[in-house]
């Protein structure tokens, strides 16, 4: 149904490593390109839901994304030779990682472009053949970056107005992955799935860079929904839902996600990750790739 742009899963590691293998395999089996696993504060390493998967699918497999800050080149060189013994391939997104999280590690952000450029070098100068690595960012001097360096970026964005906002400042020829909040809208949403895509959302747009929030005029309500986290007080998000729901994250009907992605598809996008809660209902990742599996 949409030839141009391949479509994939991202999982996040608060499920079991069997649920997360048969959620792969069942997305997989009903057309999904690629799995994707990020790092998220507090909870285990994506490498050892990763390293599980790979017994039990033939796909391309990605991180979406590990902090530079908190993953050594080496380290992840060494699970990238690993994991390629049986994934036929291996996509290393990369990221700054949440600010406020490395804080309180301890890690102090200091000139992050070159510091993402010496990392990204360096990975890609030792990695095999068969693996990659993407720059994961709604930044657009960080998306320039990753163009540069690797062909290819992958935008926390999926509202087609702030992809554009990005586009305009890379290569043509530059490969574009998004990944954002994901859910299909049903006649009786399960609420609890709906309070994990307006965190997830929120999340998002807290990441956002200064300049961006600046162009779109969302400093305020970024700084506002930041406390809330914090806090938090994820019931105060609901005041925001038409922002959050409509503009940072992929909800709506099969039909609206399909408009959605043929939008993005006019922008050049090649693949879209469909990010959390969608990978918590098994019925529902059945629903959409069957969907447009057609």
């Amino acid at each position: 149904m949409l030839e141009k742009t391949k479509l994939a899963l991202n999982i996040v590691t608060d499920v079991s490593l069997d649920y997360a293998k048969m959620v792969s395999k069942e997305a997989l089996r009903l057309g999904a390109e690629s799995i994707w696993i990020g790092e998220t504060n507090d909870l285990p390493h994506p490498f050892k839901y990763l390293s599980y998967i790979s017994k039990y699918v033939k796909a391309p497999l990605g991180t979406s994304i590990i902090s530079v800050y908190l993953n050594p080149v080496d380290y992840v060189v060494e699970f990238s030779n690993e994991i390629l013994k049986r994934a036929p391939r291996f996509i290393i997104g990369v990221g700054l990682g949440d600010i406020d999280y490395l804080k309180r590690k301890g890690i102090v952000v200091k000139k992050p472009l070159r510091f993402m450029r010496n990392y990204v070098t360096s990975l890609l100068r030792k990695l095999n053949p068969k693996a990659s690595a993407i720059i994961g960012t709604a930044g657009k001097k960080m998306a320039n970056l990753s163009c540069q360096l690797c062909g290819a970026v992958m935008l926390n964005l999926v509202y087609p107005e702030y992809v554009k906002f990005i586009r305009r400042n890379i290569n043509e020829s530059c490969e574009i992955t998004v990944i954002g909040p994901s859910l299909i809208k049903e006649e009786r949403d399960d609420s609890r799935l709906i309070r994990a895509l307006r965190i997830a959302s929120a999340i998002v747009l807290k990441g956002m860079s200064k300049k961006f929030l600046e162009e779109f005029e969302l400093t305020n309500i970024a700084l506002e929904v930041r406390n809330y986290l914090v806090q938090g007080s994820y019931w105060k998000l609901k005041k925001h839902d038409k922002l959050l729901l409509e503009k940072f994250s992929l909800y709506g009907s099969l039909e609206e996600l399909e408009e959605a992605i043929k939008e993005l598809s006019k922008l050049s996008v090649k693949r879209v990750i469909f990010g959390p809660p969608l990978y918590r209902k098994m019925d529902l990742v059945k629903k959409i790739f069957s969907y447009f599996l057609q």
